[in-house]
């Protein structure tokens, strides 16, 4: 072998070499586009940013449902609504996955549980207590019965239009608040057809 052809040789060696690092030092470069043609932080970022969770307008603290028997056809929902917005926003109504039946806000006045007269307003970076024998969002006309350890999805509706998921609520065995009925036997303000009842209820 010649003097000349060694060289030739010893040259194509060190750029094989020299290309070699240049390639590997690339791929192991943070950010750069992968073979797929997507940065590998970017995929990362992306990810955290799809798991971010909106928060909602407004949340139901320690809420529960009363259990209510295959006999009684109305029962209450309680606990304390947090608005965490800077304005106030009104409850006109509310639904849940329990089917069909009446869904009411209601107040106790003199012992006497009847539809709210006045607006329901969650006061801007405030709550709205529902109680037993107070304000309270009552169901009504559902049949069967609502056992304690089930749960129950609501879904608020306020003035302007939107609403808000408050998903699986407990049921739980709780005591009658401090409400009764009218001279009739019968819910004030409702017929107990109107509330799909039989006869005189003693309890939500």
């Amino acid at each position: 072998m010649t003097i000349r052809t060694t060289g030739i040789i010893a040259a194509l060696a060190t750029t094989a070499l020299l290309l070699g690092a240049c390639t590997s030092n690339d791929a192991d470069t943070p950010g750069e586009t992968t073979a797929a043609g997507t940065s590998a932080t970017g995929v990362a970022e992306t990810t955290a940013a799809s798991t971010d969770a909106v928060a909602p307008v407004v949340t139901l603290e320690d809420g529960f449902v009363r259990e209510k028997a295959a006999d009684s056809m109305m029962t209450g929902v309680f606990g304390t609504l947090t608005n965490h917005t800077g304005e106030a926003l009104e409850l006109v109504g509310f639904q849940t996955d329990l089917g069909s039946g009446t869904n009411e806000i209601h107040e106790v006045v003199d012992g006497v549980m009847r539809p709210k007269s006045d607006p329901m307003i969650i006061p801007a970076d405030g709550t709205y207590e529902l109680v037993p024998g107070g304000d309270h969002l009552m169901i009504m006309g559902v049949e069967g019965d609502i056992p304690a350890g089930d749960v129950v999805t609501l879904t608020l509706e306020f003035a302007d239009g939107s609403t808000v998921d408050v998903p699986e609520v407990p049921v739980r065995t709780v005591l009658a608040g401090e409400e009764n009925y009218g001279a009739d036997g019968g819910l004030q303000g409702h017929s107990p057809e109107s509330a799909g009842e039989t006869s005189a209820q003693t309890a939500r």
